[in-house]
Parts: C-alpha cells; structure tokens; sequence
C-alpha cells in the first residue's frame, strides 16, 4: 500500500475526491508528499473520504442523537474533511456513528409539503391546550421565518435567552417528523438525491469516484500503472 507519491501523483490522487487542504508533506522532502496528520495509507483515506459523499464548504443541516447523551442535537453546519471526515460547527462537532439526518439546506425548499406545519401548531403558552398543538415546548425544529429563510432551533415557548420563534416562524417541522419521513423509502431516496446532486454540481470528480464505486487503491493504481 502507499505511503507516499511524487508530489504531481499525489495531487492527481486527491483531486479525485476533490481534497483541497494545504499540501504539507510529513517526511519533509519536495519530492513525496502526504497528508501530515493522516497515519494510514493514501488509499486508506481516500476511502475514508469516499464513504461520506459530502462537500467541503456547502451548508447541511445534520441532526444526531449522541450515545452518551440520548438527545437529539442538531444544527446547519459545513463538512469537514481531516484523517476523520466530520460535520463541524462553531459548538457543534457530531461523531459520525451518531449522525441519523443529513440534507443540503437547499432540499427543504423541495420537501413535501404535508411535513411542514403552520405557526398553530406550536402553544403560545405552556398552557394552550388548543387542538392545532401539536408542538411541545422543548421539541427540536426546523422554521422558516418571514424572510423565507430557513432556520432551526430548540423550540421553547419562555427560552431563557433571546425571544421565542412563534411570532417569527411562517411555518415549521420538528425533527422527529423530519427523520421518520426520511426513513421511508420516498424519504431515503429524496435523501440521497439531494445529497448526490450537491456532489455532482460541487465535486464532479468525487461524484465521478463515488458514483463507480471507485477504491483509494484503484485511484491510486490508475495512476502510477
């Protein structure tokens, strides 16, 4: 297996998952380079990369329900590809394992409508006892607001800092309704289109790999014969 390649070599190998990070070789010559944070092979991750088809600098929304922690937490957060490819966010870093939902933020302008509830649905007080609630305070959900822009939170009826989002919110899903619709064979399907097209438009040549089910070992032989 491949621990190092001449410097053009390498730079092929990895514009094929359309890795764009500072090149710095770990050995300290000019002539064979490697990732200097990565232990294993050049094929080892360039498999890694390829088991997680997401773009470097696209948003997502990623929601996960941590082992340790039993909750779900969830965010709009970037990709993040290092020797262990993760979603990351200013206070947010899921482990992988963990991770049940991820969606290009664009996908929610194409969501089916019946998943979207209106502003009824959430109580104005913990007292509202009308039939449209269907919302719990404490439940974790995704909004637009009246700008049209897409937004997610905690939805609390009194949070302890800032204002709630009711007044705000045009419509909303919770989570939980998200995940169980993309569980779904229409749903899982929708997923990976959504996911797949933001690859296709972002990272052709990952596309490309992923999509032939490409190996880092096969990258790697196409190139040096």
């Amino acid at each position: 297996m491949t621990n190092y390649l001449p410097y053009d070599l390498f730079r092929q190998a990895m514009a094929c998952i359309d890795w764009r990070d500072t090149l710095e070789s770990e050995n300290g010559e000019q002539s064979n380079y490697r990732p200097s944070r990565f232990k294993g092979t050049l094929e080892d991750m360039i498999d890694l990369f390829i088991a997680y088809p997401y773009v470097k600098n696209e948003t997502y929304f990623v929601a996960s329900t941590p082992k340790e922690k039993g909750n779900t937490t969830q965010g709009f957060v970037q990709f993040y590809g290092d020797s262990k490819p993760s979603f990351c966010a200013m206070c947010y870093f899921p482990k992988m394992e963990d991770i049940h939902t991820v969606l290009p933020i664009g996908a929610f302008e194409r969501l089916p409508e019946h998943l979207w509830q209106e502003r009824d649905a959430m109580p104005y007080s913990r007292f509202d006892r009308r039939d449209e609630v269907s919302i719990m305070d404490g439940e974790y959900v995704v909004f637009m607001d009246s700008n049209g822009s897409i937004k997610e939170c905690k939805f609390e009826v009194n949070p302890t800092f800032g204002n709630c989002i009711r007044p705000n919110a045009q419509k909303v899903m919770t989570t939980k309704n998200l995940r169980v619709w993309l569980e779904t064979k229409e749903g899982k399907q929708f997923q990976s289109s959504e996911c797949l097209g933001v690859l296709s438009e972002k990272a052709p040549k990952f596309y490309e790999a992923y999509t032939k089910k490409l190996s880092g070992e096969q990258i790697i032989q196409s190139l040096i014969g």
